[in-house]
């Protein structure tokens, strides 16, 4: 063999150092998590970043706001190391965990909100000691899917370069055509090595941004588009089908409850409300306040369904649509309202849903018209569809005046779709509040604020409201109800969700449309008009199989070429069936169509 030429020399050697280096890297992290540090699974990877899913687990986070990131995230670790000190309700001193992740974006304005987040140690999620300092706070952060970038360099101590490689990784997911959020969204910095800034001179980093989770997944899932709202190595991917969530009991909701309220979570370019905002004199929770809009626009939906997370899940593309159609930006939104309603029995009866949902998108600037302030979607004729609003909407919520909308609040945190244990806690504990200060609030309409996106993992900000009866009139006639909040039995799936595929790949089937999705992979279809071949079958069958296939021989032999014309013709999809049996005790099938 003859010598290698310089060109064959260099290639090698760049591939040398770059397997090298992934080796290193992966050795590296391992290194650096000897101790506790969180919980994932490498789903795939390409040689510029991973994509992981993270389990869901604990956090504990503080917001500064500042224009460094650097500073920031330093006097944002101060407090987080004292919680980790001892300065808890426990007195409990407990092991550094890692990795300390700075949460922040850029939206070109000075001022930026920095969070920064640890693993809170797993010893300690059952009963996890509650901060001292209220702006310290515990965050359940939910299964998630990220994208991950590792880079080295003193990430912390130079504020511009987090920055920079955040830029450099949003170019590249966008170059490759991955699902996003956008370039301004947040993206996450984590530090393996250092603690309080205390960077050496090759500090092991990673920036991560939001992929998905589970709410955003069934989203994408409720309308048919999974394969476009997923990585794309993942778009054919199985173990999508399958998430994980902390059970409901095992929330130590008194742990994620906050004292302190953050001032910070409406800004631009958010169109922001501007209420008036007055503290109850004399009330023992501080968080409570008693909020009068009068600049509020809004888009509303109310989807057909008894429960709470298909409310969430089936409002966000009706919403999504009519925001693209009137032109507003998305980014303009100021918070997304999940309202819960009771339902009276004397209108709507004993049997059905106990509560109805109107799921708002909601921002400031009204401009005094209320035919362009307000929009209810609904479906179009809803009655043909034998579909229709409880009564109880018809009679006591059409009524409510759209120009000043006054309410009692109460600050949280966390994502309301993963802890409505938290949020019924809340809601009852204002409640409670308002009934020891002698005021008078509506109780069978409560509802709750979010105003951070799904891509905000830590310290979001939310609020449960209830409408308040500031003279006390409305309260006459008012039954008595339990607050709670009804989930799907899909709620709490956690075996893959079956795939049924394209009902229409290998049969000629009409240009039929989705006139609205349900739960449980129910459709309402709108067919074009066309022309059907049907058959009737009146000679009783004791199963639907024997039913069906008695009116389907005389329609398959008509394809098969007994017609006047003697055509053979394919057989085109779907097929429909209807049965009518007899009187109880004689269920046998009597015509099937």
């Amino acid at each position: 063999m003859g010598p290698k030429s310089p060109l064959a020399v260099f290639l090698l050697i760049c591939v040398s150092i770059c397997v090298a280096e992934e080796v290193l890297s992966a050795k590296r992290l391992e290194k650096v998590c000897s101790g506790e540090c969180p919980e994932y699974e490498l789903l795939c990877s390409n040689p510029e970043y991973d994509v992981r899913r993270y389990k869901s687990a604990l956090w504990v986070s503080t917001t500064e706001s500042d224009l460094s990131l650097t500073l920031g995230s330093e006097r944002a670790w101060n407090h987080i190391h004292e919680y980790f000190k001892g300065k808890n309700d426990q007195s409990v001193k407990m092991a550094y965990t890692a990795p300390m992740v700075t949460q922040t974006r850029s939206l070109g304005t000075p001022l930026r909100e920095i969070t920064v987040s640890v693993p809170l140690p797993k010893k300690m999620a059952k009963t996890p000691p509650v901060p001292a300092d209220p702006k310290v706070v515990i965050d359940l952060m939910p299964e998630s899917i990220m994208y991950v970038k590792k880079f080295e360099g003193r990430s912390n101590r130079v504020g511009f370069v987090p920055d920079l490689e955040a830029q450099n990784f949003f170019k590249i997911l966008s170059d490759n055509r991955e699902p996003f959020n956008g370039e301004d969204d947040y993206y996450y910095v984590a530090q393996y090595d250092s603690k309080g800034g205390q960077s050496g001179p090759l500090t092991y980093n990673e920036i991560g941004v939001f992929a998905l989770n589970e709410r955003v997944y069934r989203v994408h899932e409720f309308n048919d588009r999974v394969r476009q709202g997923s990585p794309k190595c993942l778009q054919n991917d199985e173990r999508l089908r399958s998430w994980g969530k902390i059970v409901q009991a095992d929330i130590p909701v008194g742990a994620l409850v906050r004292r302190h309220c953050s001032g910070t979570h409406c800004k631009a370019p958010k169109t922001c409300p501007k209420p008036e905002v007055k503290e109850l004199t004399g009330a023992e929770d501080q968080t409570v306040t008693l909020k009068k809009y009068t600049d509020l626009q809004y888009a509303s939906f109310s989807p057909y369904t008894c429960h709470y997370d298909t409310a969430i899940i089936a409002s966000a593309e009706p919403l999504a649509r009519h925001l693209n159609k009137t032109g507003v930006p998305h980014a303009e939104v100021a918070m997304m309202s999940t309202s819960v309603v009771e339902i009276r029995k004397d209108l709507d009866g004993k049997e059905g849903c106990k509560k109805f949902y109107n799921i708002y998108a909601l921002r400031g600037g009204a401009s005094g018209d209320s035919e362009k302030d307000f929009h209810e979607l609904s479906l179009e004729q809803p009655d043909w569809h034998g579909l229709r609003s409880p009564k109880t909407k018809d009679v006591y919520h059409l009524r409510k005046s759209h120009e000043r909308q006054d309410f009692y609040t109460r600050c949280m945190g966390g994502n309301i779709y993963y802890e409505p244990g938290t949020t019924t806690s809340v809601a009852n504990a204002l409640m409670d509040s308002l009934r020891e200060e002698k005021r008078c609030f509506l109780g069978d309409h409560i509802g709750v604020l979010e105003y951070h996106p799904q891509s905000r993992l830590f310290d979001r900000f939310n609020e449960v409201y209830v409408d308040a009866d500031l003279d006390c009139t409305l309260q006459d006639d008012r039954p008595p109800f339990t607050f709670h909040l009804p989930l799907s039995k899909a709620y709490g799936r956690s075996e893959e969700k079956p795939v049924f595929g394209d009902r229409c790949t290998d049969y000629e089937c009409p240009n039929m449309s989705i006139a609205m999705r349900f739960e449980n992979n129910l459709r309402l279809m709108r067919h074009p008009p066309a022309k059907w071949i049907c058959t009737n079958s009146t000679s009783p069958s004791c199963t639907y199989d024997q039913a069906w296939e008695k009116a389907l021989q005389p329609i398959l032999s008509y394809i098969n070429g007994k017609n006047e014309d003697n055509v053979r013709m394919d057989m085109t999809r779907p097929l429909y069936g209807q049965g009518y049996t007899g009187e109880a005790g004689h269920e046998c099938v009597k015509q099937f169509t």
